[in-house]
């Protein structure tokens, strides 16, 4: 049991850490982010909070504009 709880409070630690990074990295560097992929800069603006009012459709993809209509 006393492993187990070594081995739970080093993932602990390490979440934080990756959290505090990622955090740092939206909030103060932003310009070096959006460079990312979408699907890498979604994960680390949603895992940092930043993202917990991003609207969603239902299949959980987000496209700001619209499907174009065609004209004929």
């Amino acid at each position: 049991m006393k492993k187990f709880m070594e081995i739970y409070i080093e993932i602990m630690l390490l979440v934080l850490l990756f959290w505090m990074v990622a955090n740092f990295w939206i909030r103060f560097m932003p310009q070096y982010v959006t460079k990312l992929p979408i699907p890498v800069y979604e994960f680390l603006y949603v895992f940092t909070g930043a993202g917990e009012s991003m609207p969603r459709d239902p299949t959980g993809l987000y496209s700001p504009e619209p499907n174009p209509v065609s004209k004929k």
